[in-house]
């Protein structure tokens, strides 16, 4: 997948730092963990993960926006430890915000774990001021419920293709976890099973099918999930609205055989290329500040080479990867 070079240059700066946070939280919370008889676990966002992000949701500063960079889990036996564990956390961290399950429709089963966003309490002598000024997210999970999402994450985010029904086996795991072993004995045989027409996968399917036919390999993510609701977005925001049909008629257009071929570009950022340079998403290729909707873009230095014009894109409508953008 390409990785702008803004975005990788942020991105190292701010790791170590993220490396220094993950150090001292995990002393930390493999000690709250283990006196509540569960185990802990963290991971460090990666890049990849972090620019479909950031492509698909257009964050003003995603640095400070995203409180996810440096995740973490602690997993207990049931829920009634819950409270037990946040009281513990209360004396070592600042809870910045508890985001609980919502209430949803009865007939939704969608990922919604116990997370609570932290920062580390200031200790004097200690010299961590910078770290105690990070936020981070920590799951509470059950161990039914991380179980189940494991689970749930290979059936919607690793096959190539969307799926209806992956995704409704997925939610029916996170609804009925106790179910689990007879879900597997189930999708032993998945592929053979009807697969319904859902025309927004469809849609989105289409979408997937042209990027990995027309442009280079390396431009593309392993997550095309994502990438799909991203490019989606962009046709929907066009006038007159694009179809996947037209689409693709425009991205094989023989003036954009670079763009196409170019491995600096991210497949999200070789989509807005053709649609604005075909006066699709903006009203005019002049003008960047006569882009459509109101949502911000990722506009790279890489995607300036092959449009200069993008380097006048309105701040507010642009993703600013550091603070000196």
């Amino acid at each position: 997948m390409t990785i702008p070079s803004q975005l990788q240059s942020q991105y190292n700066k701010v790791y170590p730092t993220l490396e220094k946070l993950q150090s001292r939280c995990d002393l930390l919370l493999e000690g709250v963990a283990t006196s509540a008889g569960g185990r802990y676990y963290s991971r460090i966002k990666p890049i990849e993960s972090l620019l479909l992000k950031i492509e698909k949701d257009g964050n003003k500063e995603p640095f400070r926006e995203i409180n996810d960079l440096f995740g973490a889990t602690i997993v207990v036996n049931n829920s009634l430890l819950f409270s037990t564990v946040e009281a513990e956390l209360s004396k070592i961290f600042n809870i910045v915000d508890g985001l609980t399950p919502k209430s949803k429709p009865p007939y939704e089963f969608m990922y919604d774990d116990y997370h609570l966003i932290l920062q580390l309490k200031e200790e004097p002598g200690r010299g961590e001021l910078e770290l105690s000024r990070l936020k981070f997210e920590l799951q509470l999970k059950t161990s039914m419920q991380d179980a189940a999402s494991m689970i749930a994450r290979e059936l919607e985010y690793k096959p190539k293709r969307l799926s209806w029904l992956r995704t409704r086996i997925a939610s029916r795991i996170r609804a009925l976890v106790e179910m689990v072993d007879d879900l597997l004995d189930r999708l032993a045989g998945t592929e053979e099973l009807y697969e319904p027409e859902y025309e927004v996968f469809q849609h989105r399917n289409q979408i997937i099918e042209i990027l990995e036919t027309m442009l280079a390999p390396q431009q593309l993510p392993e997550d095309k999930r994502r990438l799909a609701i991203t490019v989606e977005q962009y046709l929907n925001l066009c006038r007159p609205k694009v179809t996947v049909e037209q689409f693709k008629q425009v991205l094989e257009k023989d003036e954009y055989t670079r763009i196409r071929g170019a491995v600096s570009l991210t497949a999200a950022g070789s989509a807005f290329l053709v649609l604005f340079m075909e006066e699709k998403l903006a009203k005019s290729k002049g003008n960047p500040a006569s882009l459509r909707g109101k949502c911000r873009f990722l506009i790279t230095n890489e995607m300036v080479e092959f449009c200069p014009v993008l380097r006048n894109v309105p701040k507010v409508r642009s993703v600013l990867l550091s603070s000196e953008d």
